[in-house]
């Protein structure tokens, strides 16, 4: 397609043509055909549409890797805050000034690109559903109004609506991760908040996101294609966020009195998703945002708070396994993951974080490691090292609540 076009790609309009002719010539073999040829043709058309949607997004992600895997940035190890590092790193950014971020010409023909794609998907199941009602209409025509009551069984064309709205939502998923985290990724991901959150707020990503929604609006789409667009990047931008606030690195800093410049960027990142009533509903910005505002919550309440649940959850969830080694939990609620406050502690410029930090996990900075690097036999041998220890520690820590010498 020309520049800023996302009219439906040739390949769909192909395909389209070769699908209407083969149901015409099919129902042109006259009243005679049973209906369970009616089935063969639709399925056939069916199956035929279901190659097309998955070749379309072919090649775009290795064959059974989530997006997540293939556009999230590797954990970084776990580290208590050290202070004088810290202010080591604030002096060396004393004088920085965050850099606008402009979107280039080959992320714009990207995203083109991409709107083209789910146009094309779009516009083939609105064709689909105008073939579907004509099959209808001349079998009715063909057979009469009773016969015509026996294709009220028959599927038709569900499968491939269904695989056409499947590929359409990864589409424009893998877009929108693509942009935020390997287009975007200076501003979001390596300096939203560094050192301090008032260096760098929100406000320095917002205008990013920005020229991708306008590049999306500007092309010629439905409005509900575009708030797919919408919808998928703002939960990129969410998980972008949620990977600042917990597992940013040793030199994203939060402290009590961040809390309220936190909670007002979230409703900054809202308000342009609900553009005065324009975009998203606000009811489902706050759904998404779920799990950003937990965090956001726990950011606010006091490190003795944090520890005291932390503990709790040790206890509770049984965590000290074979299995656990500080890593998050995506089965569980950010609240009722220890992960989390494990997180939040490593976080949390105070002392007496940082004490019990030092106490309960002297092998922290082992504790989430990258095996890839450092060798299976050796990765094993540090988990079961802070295996061990934590659960010795957490023994002692019970029995001496229990009074035991």
């Amino acid at each position: 397609n020309p520049p800023g076009s996302a009219a439906p790609a040739t390949s769909a309009i192909e395909l389209l043509r070769l699908t209407s002719s083969f149901l015409d010539n099919g129902l042109g073999l006259g009243p005679g055909m049973p209906v369970s040829f009616i089935h063969v043709i639709t399925q056939s058309v069916s199956s035929t549409v279901q190659v097309y949607s998955e070749r379309v997004v072919a090649g775009l992600c290795p064959k059974g890797m989530d997006l997540r895997d293939m556009f999230m940035p590797p954990v970084p190890q776990l580290m208590r805050f050290k202070e004088k590092q810290h202010l080591q790193m604030c002096d060396e950014r004393s004088t920085w000034v965050a850099e606008p971020w402009e979107l280039a010409e080959a992320q714009l023909a990207a995203i083109e690109v991409d709107c083209v794609k789910v146009n094309s998907l779009w516009h083939v199941q609105e064709k689909l559903a105008v073939m579907e009602a004509s099959v209808k209409e001349r079998w009715k025509d063909l057979r009469g109004e009773g016969d015509a009551k026996e294709l009220g069984g028959l599927d038709f064309f569900e499968e491939a609506y269904r695989a056409l709205e499947r590929q359409r939502e990864w589409l424009a998923s893998y877009s929108a991760a693509r942009h935020v985290f390997m287009d975007m990724k200076r501003p979001f991901l390596d300096e939203l908040y560094l050192v301090s959150v008032r260096k760098c707020r929100m406000s320095h990503v917002l205008s990013g996101l920005e020229q991708y929604l306008q590049a999306v609006a500007e092309l010629s789409l439905t409005d509900r294609l575009r708030d797919l667009f919408a919808q998928e990047l703002l939960k990129a931008a969410l998980d972008a966020l949620e990977v600042v606030l917990l597992d940013g690195g040793n030199f994203r800093v939060f402290d009590l009195k961040d809390s309220l410049m936190l909670e007002r960027d979230l409703g900054k990142l809202q308000d342009l998703f609900f553009a005065d009533g324009e975009g998203l509903e606000m009811g489902d910005i706050e759904a998404l945002s779920q799990g950003v505002s937990s965090i956001l919550t726990l950011l606010s309440v006091d490190t003795e708070a944090i520890i005291e649940n932390f503990k709790e959850l040790h206890v509770r969830c049984s965590i000290v396994t074979v299995d656990w080694d500080g890593n998050r939990d995506p089965r569980k609620k950010l609240t009722e993951d220890p992960a989390t406050f494990l997180r939040i502690l490593c976080h949390r410029g105070e002392r007496n974080a940082t004490k019990f930090l030092k106490d309960a996990f002297p092998q922290l900075e082992t504790m989430v490691a990258d095996e890839s690097k450092i060798g299976r036999q050796r990765f094993q041998t540090m988990k079961n090292v802070v295996r061990r220890k934590v659960s010795q520690i957490l023994t002692e820590k019970e029995d001496s609540a229990d009074g035991i010498p």
